[in-house]
């Protein structure tokens, strides 16, 4: 934050506040997860929520280290860390409640509010979501199997799946950082009658085949998309999922402009209401299905987290996530220096998001050669984009482990 050294007591107790007002602001997010007849559910936590100075501290979610939570605060300087689960929250639940814990901490601070801050402060205290954990509602009451959706892409051959060069049990990724002026960017997407999310997954998808011998396999780029406004639903819990981006082989020679195109249509025709709900019935059934099983649920939970054996089946090639431009409000933008996201997921994926004028295209390999994010930052040079590449070196994983969830009777 601009000028907002944490090291004053004064200012650190302005921001314990603010934490634990958005806390109560989001009774959603104030559960510790626990095994009960080998199903998860969600047990109410009112413990403090973990703030500390310990920047870098290796904790674990859902255990004493972060007080039975799904996330935590760290700050140091002038720099405020929040860090969470992503089964809690997708980024936009997340970013809602950032939001709300920046409102309060530029009222305390004696910033002059906009109309906008304080609304969010005047909001409605949130209602939990009785006794079952959030990352399965409201999968679970708005999901329906039998929905058919207009879209659905087939994949016969499977998608080309991205080698990895180091054990898929370590607990890292090489981690790096694509750079460029989002000003210019947009413009290319006004030229060719398309919106952010094509021209990425077209850039990052040209790259991918260019570093590696694809054969006649597709490459599969999924983004996720925020069905809330669709839905008609506010919620800060999970309420996203996956959209299939495809380039086929024989697309790999069109223009840029036709493979554009044929993005936007593949976007614009699976963000429809029937295609999420038969979407989030599928992963309601799923879970259901796993608590069902004769396996302790931790096992199964560990199992689902196996790399892909070589050569079985592949729905996607890489995650893409893009939770957007980080905004929050016009006042609390001013008031940061900065805005910026991580992520962590076992596999080669990346992470695009905006703040100012600058978009950063995170990505993450099981690899250190930088074959991929090298490639990306060369093809979005030839756009005539001034693409920078950081290597940010081994980035270590938080730390989430069903097994060291409670179990109660």
């Amino acid at each position: 934050m601009r000028r907002h050294a944490f090291r004053d007591r004064r200012r650190r107790k302005y921001l314990f506040g603010s934490v634990f007002g958005g806390y109560l602001r989001y009774p959603e997010f104030a559960f510790t997860p626990v095994i009960r007849g080998n199903k998860l559910w969600a047990m109410e936590n009112d413990a403090p929520v973990v703030l500390s100075e310990e920047i870098g501290t290796d904790r674990s979610f859902a255990t004493d280290d972060t007080n039975g939570y799904l996330f935590y605060f760290t700050y140091s300087g002038n720099v405020l860390n929040a860090i969470w689960y992503h089964g809690l929250a997708d980024y936009a639940g997340f970013i809602s409640f950032l939001r709300c814990v920046l409102a309060l901490y530029a009222e305390k601070t004696g910033f002059v509010l906009t109309d906008e801050e304080r609304k969010i402060l005047q909001g409605q205290i949130r209602q939990s979501v009785p006794e079952r954990l959030p990352a399965t509602d409201p999968y679970g009451a708005f999901g329906d199997v039998s929905c058919v959706p207009e879209y659905s892409y087939v994949n016969k051959t499977g998608a080309f799946g991205i080698p990895a060069d180091y054990d898929y049990s370590l607990p890292y990724e090489h981690g790096y950082t694509v750079s460029l002026p989002l000003t210019p960017f947009l413009q290319k997407t006004r030229e060719l009658g398309v919106s952010f999310v094509p021209l990425l997954a077209d850039v990052l998808s040209v790259s991918l085949g260019a570093v590696y011998e694809i054969g006649e396999k597709p490459v599969v780029m999924m983004v996720p998309a925020d069905f809330r406004q669709l839905a008609g639903i506010d919620t800060a819990v999970n309420f996203s999922d996956g959209m299939l981006l495809p380039v086929e082989p024989a697309d790999r020679s069109l223009p840029v402009e036709v493979r554009c195109a044929r993005m936007k249509g593949a976007l614009t025709a699976q963000r429809t209401l029937a295609n999420f709900k038969r979407i989030a019935g599928n992963k309601a059934a799923a879970v259901a299905s796993f608590e069902n099983e004769q396996t302790a649920l931790p096992e199964t939970a560990r199992s689902k987290q196996q790399p892909p054996v070589p050569g079985s089946f592949r729905a996607v090639s890489s995650a893409m996530s893009y939770p957007g431009k980080i905004t929050f409000t016009s006042g609390i933008d001013r008031m940061l220096a900065d805005a910026d996201l991580f992520t962590w997921i076992k596999g080669t994926y990346t992470l695009t998001h905006t703040f100012g004028d600058r978009i950063r295209i995170r990505v993450y390999c099981r690899s250190d050669r930088g074959l991929w994010p090298e490639k990306i930052a060369e093809t979005l040079s030839s756009f005539g984009f001034a693409a920078t590449l950081e290597d940010r070196g081994r980035v270590r994983a938080p730390k989430i482990d069903p097994g060291a969830f409670a179990c109660v009777n």
